[in-house]
């Protein structure tokens, strides 16, 4: 979900240097390809699998391009210790979650 908020960032012109698209980026679109090619020859059993799977591609090729933005606009050492700063967040909000609602202390009525 935050990843759909920070993608208005790839749309901003940041600087008057073209923009530059990693290879890394066109893994995820031959998948998609490749399993696009297979729900038309008939190898899959539903379609919506395949479709499934191309939007996932499609969202971490756009997460790839985030990525390298996000990268080249505030650079590598302060991108990795706020995103290693918010997974430690997380982990701990998320770990304090379990403790309260597996408490018998926790919200009455709301978990059984």
């Amino acid at each position: 979900m935050l990843g759909l908020c920070a993608m208005p960032l790839l749309m901003i012109k940041g600087s008057a240097a073209p923009a530059v698209i990693p290879r890394i980026t066109l893994l995820p679109i031959a998948l998609i390809l490749l399993v696009m090619l297979q729900a038309l020859l008939g190898k899959l059993v539903y379609f919506e699998q395949a479709l499934l799977f191309s939007l996932y591609m499609l969202w971490i090729a756009l997460l790839l391009l985030l990525g390298h933005r996000l990268r080249s606009e505030i650079g590598l050492p302060v991108l990795v210790t706020v995103l290693a700063t918010f997974l430690l967040l997380g982990a701990v909000l998320s770990m304090l979650a379990l403790v309260f609602c597996s408490t018998t202390a926790g919200i009455p009525g709301l978990i059984r």
